[in-house]
């Protein structure tokens, strides 16, 4: 039985491009569980990628936002060398348009295919990226600003510290409160997290923005050549 099994889906990794070298027809070894488990969660992946962006079309094709900058950005720009800037789940592109305005090469990434469109075209000095942000990688030591604007996935904390400069500035917004950890910052976990940057300025407050969540967290932050 055992045989019967490796062979029919060893004959399905084939088909697929997964798998290039014979199965030994005892069993099924480590490395051929792993490809099978690896096709398994790319698959996962690209349902809940579609489900995201298909998500974020229908909110944008509804209402795209405002146009105007998020007001923490507009307070505490002038601490960011002006440079090269990433702006993380930029939306309509307000923020971005608004760094490119005064000087910035911005990065501007998002999941929604509508939004993105939206962006695309209107500042040379704006790359804009469709990408699924869970799967993206921040470029090491690239940036002088980040901004992050209600927005929340802890696995990019790491990179956002090795993504900026020294000297480059952390601008980060998003909710606290809420039911889901995952969508919601737990109290200080911001300061816990960039510790070694020097905090400019750190905030919770009741949210005016979302009847979903309590309050609103706010960070701006340095990195340090400590922070190296």
């Amino acid at each position: 039985m055992l045989d019967c099994q490796a062979n029919s889906v060893q004959r399905w990794l084939k088909r697929c491009g997964l798998l290039t070298t014979r199965v030994p027809s005892a069993g099924l070894p480590p490395a051929w569980m792993l490809a099978a488990d690896t096709r398994s969660v790319r698959v996962r992946f690209w349902i809940m990628t579609d489900k995201d962006r298909e998500k974020w079309d229908s909110r944008y094709l509804k209402d795209i936002g405002g146009s105007g900058p998020s007001l923490i950005l507009k307070a505490f720009l002038g601490l960011a060398p002006c440079g090269n800037a990433l702006d993380i789940a930029c939306g309509n592109g307000r923020n971005s348009l608004f760094l490119a305005e005064k000087g910035f090469i911005v990065d501007a990434v998002d999941i929604s295919t509508v939004a993105t469109n939206h962006l695309a075209g209107r500042d040379p000095n704006i790359n804009v990226i469709c990408q699924d942000i869970d799967a993206w990688k921040i470029p090491q030591n690239r940036y002088e600003l980040v901004v992050n604007i209600r927005f929340l996935d802890r696995r990019l904390f790491p990179m956002i510290q090795d993504g900026l400069r020294p000297g480059g500035v952390l601008i980060f917004e998003s909710f606290i409160g809420g039911k889901k950890d995952e969508y919601c910052l737990k109290q200080n976990e911001l300061l816990q997290v960039f510790q070694s940057f020097h905090i400019v300025y750190y905030e919770e407050k009741k949210s005016d923005h979302s009847d979903t969540f309590d309050q609103t967290v706010s960070l701006v932050a340095i990195k340090t050549d400590s922070a190296v």
